[in-house]
Parts: C-alpha cells; structure tokens; sequence
C-alpha cells in the first residue's frame, strides 16, 4: 500500500512492528481494559494504547484506538481490519468480486481466546460458496511491552485456493493538524499536517514526494 489517501493507513506505520510470530503478554487487569460489553474486546499495552474491537454476528469492527485520553480513528470511515483476495488456482481466475474476505462481515463464526501471551480472534466457516468451508483466518495479537504486535493466518486453503493479495492491519486516522512527517529523501523533508496533503510514499522505488514537488 504505497499511497496515503484519506489517512487509511497500516497499523505498523504508527507503533507497531510488522507482522511475525511472537511470544508475549496480554495486559490484564488493567482499567483500560475493563468492559462489561460482552461482544467489546479490549486489547492494550505497556504503553497506554488502547484498541477496541465490536464483536458482530458476521465479523469484527474496530471502534475506537486512543492514548492518554486521545482517540485517532477517524469515524467517518472504518475499513475492515483486514481484506484478503483469493485465487481459484483450477481456474486461474482472479474473481475480485466474488471471492474475497475481510474482517468486517461474511463469517458463519467467530471466536475469541485468550491466555497470558496473546488474543486469537477465529473467523470460520465463510459464507461465500466460491470459499472451501474449511477456510480460517486467524487474527492473533500479542504485546510486547512498549508495541502490540498483529498476525493474520490463513489456513484450511486446501489445494484448490491460494491467497492472492492482503492488506493487514488496517485503519482510519483523523488528522490532528499538529502532525510532521519526515521523509529521508534527498537532504530530508519534513511534512507539516500530512494527513491533509496527498502524500506518495513511492511507486517501483521512485522516493515519496509531494504532488506540488518539481524535483
């Protein structure tokens, strides 16, 4: 995902690592994650960042994502946490339309674990029929300390499917209007607000730059 258009952008951009597999642990006791909404799971870490995901009858929702009292999702959108495209390998056929999953809706079941070292949440049993019924995508979140690591699985592919595209973890931001954004570009950019500006952050290795930039 190479360009920032309406502040859409991945989790690990912000403060989080990339995605791999971890061993840590999940904050428990904490205030901040305290619910009595059965269907809100609350995932926090070490440093004050708090996530709150809505548990619906087809999917997961990202509802809210704040620090000390500070919220950043932008409520006007909320792209699903993740979208995968799958391949039909007898066919060859991409079918974008048709044969795609995210994490907002389409799931016959979803679950929630969780133990000292990390939140699985299990979505299965896919309602599209263009789906084999033993797909699984496993959204798994660990925190380790300062960070909260985010992992997808796909599993139960079989031999007839294969993951064509993902976008993973992702969100809405608002812009603050007090934000700067340095790109080590040439002798270094620094970019005031850059959630009201469309950013580039570079297609085939070519640098981010700036619309306006004659360089």
């Amino acid at each position: 995902m190479n360009k920032v258009s309406n502040l859409i952008v991945l989790l690990p951009l912000l403060t989080l690592p990339s995605c791999g597999k971890h061993h840590a642990r999940v904050v428990a006791g904490d205030e901040r994650c305290d619910t009595t909404d059965a269907n809100t799971l609350m995932v926090c870490n070490d440093e004050g960042a708090t996530f709150a995901l809505k548990k619906t009858a087809t999917g997961i929702m990202l509802e809210d994502f704040s620090k000390d009292g500070i919220h950043f999702l932008d409520s006007g959108q909320t792209p699903p946490l993740f979208e995968a495209k799958l391949r039909d390998i007898r066919s060859g056929n991409d079918v974008e339309n048709n044969i795609s999953v995210n994490a907002a809706n389409g799931w016959q079941a979803v679950t929630i674990s969780r133990n000292d070292n990390q939140t699985v949440i299990e979505f299965s049993h896919p309602d599209n029929n263009a789906l084999p019924s033993s797909l699984v995508a496993k959204v798994v979140i660990a925190n380790e300390g300062g960070a909260l690591s985010w992992d997808l699985k796909m599993e139960g592919l079989g031999a007839s499917h294969s993951v064509l595209d993902v976008q993973f973890p992702q969100l809405a931001l608002k812009a603050s209007g007090n934000d700067h954004y340095f790109i080590p570009y040439r002798f270094g950019k620094v970019i005031d607000n850059p959630g009201e500006v469309d950013l580039d952050y570079g297609e085939n290795e070519t640098g981010a730059f700036l619309p306006n930039d004659t360089n």
